[in-house]
């Protein structure tokens, strides 16, 4: 291994909800710590997660669960302007 390159033992978080996952990015963000950066190893988990929190709103809302993701909240609409 060249000099200039060594291994960074950077904390790990493994949210399992949305409201965690937010809980510890405001924690980073409003947090004293020597890291400038936040990353997110995959993508996937994350929009399950947004997809169930999505769902959560909706029913907590409207007190009734929807159908699917796509109907919650009015719906998905498709427009031709977008």
């Amino acid at each position: 291994m060249k000099k200039h390159m060594k291994q960074l033992m950077v904390p790990s978080e493994d949210p399992q909800t949305w409201t965690e996952l937010m809980g510890y990015v405001d924690d980073f963000v409003k947090g004293e710590h020597e890291y400038r950066m936040l990353s997110f190893d995959t993508i996937d988990e994350l929009i399950d997660m947004a997809v169930q929190e999505v769902i959560r709103l909706h029913t907590k809302e409207y007190k009734e669960v929807p159908k699917s993701f796509n109907s919650t909240f009015g719906g998905l609409v498709f427009s031709p302007l977008c």
